[in-house]
Parts: C-alpha cells; sequence; structure tokens
C-alpha cells in the first residue's frame, strides 16, 4: 500500500484562501440611495445594527446575527477548502459560495426575525410617505424593511486580505 503525501497541496490551498477576504455587508458601491436620502445604507445599517440612543432608536441587530445563522453551511463549505484542487478559480469560487450564503442569510434574517417594533411616530410617517408614492396607501410596519433598498444593497464581497 502506497501512501501519498498532499500535505504540500493541501498548505498551498490554505495560503491561497488565507490571502483573501470575505467582506459581508454593503459595499461602497451600493452605499448612495435611490430615494435622495442624505444617509447612506451603510448608516442605516450601523444605526439599526447598534442602535442610536440620541434618537432613540433601539438596537435591532441583523448583520451579525444573519451572518451567523448560516454559520454550519459557510464553515462547511470552508472546511473543503483544503482538500481541493486548489486552484485560485476553485477558491475563489468557494469564497464567492461563502460570501452569497452569509449575505442571504443576513437577507432572510432581516425577513424573518423578530425586532424591536417600530414606533407609532414611525409607522405613521412611513404611512406618509408611501401614501406620496404611486398612490400607496399602506406602510410596512416592518423594522428595518421600508422600500426593500436597504435589503437589497446588503451582498459581499471577496478581495485580497491585508498583511
Amino acid at each position: 500500500m502506497t501512501i501519498e503525501d498532499h500535505s504540500a497541496q493541501v498548505l498551498s490551498a490554505l495560503k491561497k484562501a488565507t490571502s483573501k477576504e470575505v467582506l459581508v455587508g454593503i459595499p461602497s458601491t451600493a452605499n448612495d440611495r435611490d430615494d435622495g436620502s442624505k444617509i447612506t445604507n451603510s448608516q442605516i445599517g450601523y444605526i439599526n445594527e447598534f442602535g442610536s440612543p440620541i434618537h432613540n432608536i433601539p438596537a435591532r441587530p441583523h448583520l451579525i446575527p444573519g451572518i451567523l445563522s448560516t454559520r454550519n453551511t459557510w464553515v462547511g463549505l470552508l472546511r473543503k477548502l483544503p482538500f481541493t484542487t486548489g486552484t485560485n478559480a476553485e477558491i475563489r469560487q468557494t469564497l464567492e459560495q461563502v460570501g452569497e450564503t452569509a449575505a442571504s442569510g443576513v437577507r432572510s434574517y432581516i425577513r424573518h426575525a423578530e425586532f424591536t417594533p417600530l414606533s407609532p411616530a414611525t409607522i405613521e410617517a412611513r404611512l406618509r410617505r408611501t401614501s406620496s408614492r404611486k398612490g400607496n396607501n399602506e406602510s410596512n410596519p416592518r423594522p428595518l424593511v421600508d422600500t426593500g433598498e436597504y435589503s437589497r444593497s446588503i451582498t459581499y464581497v471577496v478581495e485580497d486580505a491585508d498583511g
């Protein structure tokens, strides 16, 4: 029986994979809003993730819990990396799958998680805004969901790691 040594291949794949990073959230290319708002999508995300006591906005964590909600799936993908052929394309494809899995987890978490309800004043303000849009007279009372623009901006990028 011959035992083959694949340690060099495994180390090469790990080295290539650790030279990249997967960032999940709102990249600068998706930061501006289409509704003319002065606040950006990343600012909306930050305020909702951590809250703003001065503006009486409670924390509604969604980015970190959303990523963690898919942890088993993306960790499984990462565990397979050392056993691939280790080509740049294969590593990139795996990291893209990790990113899409995590970003989808965040969008799903926004749709399904239980958050602190919106205040009556916020619901009323939304109703005023939505009634002026295309004759719509219904407001979405769900936190983190108004026009859907914020949720659609959540994605991922795979980049070279710093360091």
